[in-house]
């Protein structure tokens, strides 16, 4: 899977997020590369895995697990999802096949091949996905930053540089509804030394955001994790999402986490 995902889908606990002066020696060069020319590389190797669309070389099983929290932090609600990705028409589609452990009712199997129809429809006329919630690691996303190298970290055994990124200003652009929260966010983007993948991402808002100029509601917090590893072939896909957020929508307030893993990779045949 590429580094363009859809936040809601994701699921996070960053929590311990690695302050850059407190908790790491901050370095201004690494292996002849200064902390921009390596963030820009790992966008550079995005954006060729992108093109040759790694992401549909292969299909997997997700299992997402969303939890809800009443405002005294107590569970109150949970669900496991189990769902198969494959490509479809050029895109990964995710097909939901067990809800609880359970097999799905033949309404929700209705319900499924429905939107699958749907889909595939979409797709073949040409039609983009909605941009709105969806990440995309690019030139512009870094543009938006300060950058900062910390000393090396190991991710799974392998060697990665570790950077510290922070908005450069309160006034960045705004093209979709995800940047007033990209704009508000700090965190860690772990890069392979080796491949210049991007091997975790963590992230969290730095102070809460109003939501149509507070009419709405407001984003409290925010907390983020992306992590990605190599398979046998040297291709990066993802591993993990995990994602957790508490937002007030007029006088409700939402208080939720989602966590999302990756498994059972095979080639499409």
């Amino acid at each position: 899977m590429n580094l363009q995902v859809k936040v809601l889908l994701l699921a996070a606990s960053a929590s311990g997020l690695a302050q850059p002066v407190e908790n790491g020696k901050q370095l201004t060069i690494s292996d002849g590369l200064t902390p921009t020319e390596i963030v820009m590389r790992a966008v550079d190797v995005a954006n060729h895995s992108r093109e040759e669309e790694h992401d549909l070389l292969y299909e997997f099983s997700e299992e997402t697990i969303s939890e809800q929290f009443d405002t005294a932090g107590h569970l109150s609600e949970r669900e496991i999802t189990l769902s198969k990705v494959y490509p479809l028409a050029g895109a990964l589609y995710r097909e939901v096949i067990a809800k609880n452990g359970q097999p799905l009712t033949e309404k929700e199997l209705e319900r499924e091949r429905h939107r699958k129809d749907e889909a595939h429809n979409r797709r073949k006329r040409g039609e983009q996905e909605k941009e709105n919630h969806r990440i995309r690691f690019d030139r512009e996303l870094v543009d938006r930053y300060h950058i900062k190298l910390l000393e090396e970290q190991r991710v799974g055994g392998r060697p990665v540089y570790t950077v510290w990124f922070e908005p450069k200003s309160n006034s960045l652009p705004v093209r979709h509804r995800m940047d007033y929260a990209l704009n508000k966010s700090h965190g860690l983007i772990l890069i392979d030394k080796k491949t210049f993948q991007v091997a975790r991402v963590e992230f969290e808002l730095i102070e809460p955001v109003r939501l149509w100029w507070g009419i709405l509601g407001r984003l409290h917090t925010v907390k983020g994790l992306i992590e990605r590893k190599p398979l046998a072939d040297g291709i990066w896909v993802g591993q993990g999402l995990d994602f957790s957020m508490n937002i007030r929508i007029f006088f409700k307030v939402i208080n939720t986490r989602r966590r999302t893993k990756f498994v059972d990779y095979q080639p499409v045949k």
